[in-house]
């Protein structure tokens, strides 16, 4: 008899944890969307942003043969900003990774490009180096 009642309150516990863990799952999926959710509006803000420059670009080049390639590429990170505004992050998720099968070759490049041009601007956002400071006067070296 102490042997059967060892299995149920085994079971028991093992029901418990297994609630537990779905429970502390969700909550967790929560929050993360909840803080991507944040992330994906400030994103889709920066993009607009950057889209406006793009247009304003465009325009100070009006007339020359990059006018218009310049204004489509706002229009196409203006449709980027709508559907990162307008989706939820399990969407962007799911439409990324569909893209990514479909056209992996595009997808890595884009990836790359992408890359390479936050790098370009963390570079340029970034001030330059502190001027080096002399120990014995405590000025500013000269170069």
């Amino acid at each position: 008899m102490g042997e059967i009642n060892k299995s149920v309150d085994v079971n028991a516990v093992l029901s418990e944890a297994k609630g537990l863990a779905y429970e502390l799952g969700n909550q967790a999926k929560q929050k993360v969307s909840k803080t991507m959710g944040k992330r994906w509006e400030e994103s889709a803000m920066q993009l607009t942003g950057i889209a406006d420059t793009l247009r304003q670009k465009g325009g100070e080049l009006d007339g020359s043969m990059f006018a218009p390639v310049v204004n489509k590429a706002a229009e196409q990170i203006d449709r980027a900003a709508e559907f990162v505004m307008d989706a939820d992050v399990d969407q962007v998720v799911r439409s990324t990774e569909s893209f990514a099968r479909r056209e992996p070759l595009l997808f890595v490049g884009g990836a790359f490009t992408l890359g390479l041009l936050v790098a370009r601007f963390f570079k340029s956002a970034s001030p330059g180096p502190a001027p080096e400071q002399n120990v014995e006067g405590g000025g500013e070296v000269q170069r």
